[in-house]
């Protein structure tokens, strides 16, 4: 293959077996030349049918297609995340425990996370994946933290943190392993 690199698999895989099979003193002994005209006709039957050539435009279909999949992954991470920000921004502090008390599923994941951005310090080191029991609990004594006047809430503007959201979602693309040569067509 170093020596022939343009060379096809169903060449190469020709070449191996005349090598292996040792067909040379075979039709060194046994070949006449209309034994030669027709094998030179089969070859030229096979390379017709473009057996190669459909190889290798599937090879080319199927990568282009797992490079789709992984652009459209993409886009609707980056989608997800932009909506997830958004709703996030959206999100007015609420300092009332028993409304806090009340909260449920999205709408605490989404408060602890606006309470995050805006430097609650127990809750910096709390992922969406935290319990939701111990969430609320964070809350709370971010709530107290904030009474007892040891924590004073951030003044950033939505469109602030929807950029913020944004950057932190290509660093997660470079950091999910994949690479942007894909997006490069020839």
């Amino acid at each position: 293959m170093r020596r022939q690199p343009h060379l096809t698999s169903l060449q190469y895989n020709a070449q191996a077996m005349f090598a292996h099979n040792d067909t040379q003193a075979f039709m060194e002994k046994k070949f006449q030349p209309e034994d030669y005209k027709y094998i030179r006709q089969l070859a030229r039957k096979d390379e017709a049918k473009g057996l190669e050539q459909a190889k290798k435009k599937a090879i080319v279909e199927h990568a282009q297609a797992k490079i789709d999949r992984r652009k459209a992954a993409r886009d609707a991470r980056r989608g997800k995340a932009a909506k997830v920000a958004g709703r996030v921004a959206a999100v007015e502090l609420v300092f009332d425990k028993e409304k806090i008390k009340k909260l449920k599923g999205e709408n605490l994941r989404d408060h602890m996370q606006a309470f995050q951005r805006a430097g609650a310090p127990n809750l910096q080191d709390m992922s969406l994946r935290t319990p939701v029991a111990k969430i609320r609990e964070g809350l709370m004594e971010s709530i107290d933290l904030h009474v007892d006047g040891k924590w004073k809430p951030n003044t950033i503007s939505r469109l602030e943190t929807i950029a913020e959201d944004s950057e932190s979602v290509e660093e997660f693309d470079l950091e999910d392993g994949e690479s942007d040569w894909e997006d490069v067509q020839e």
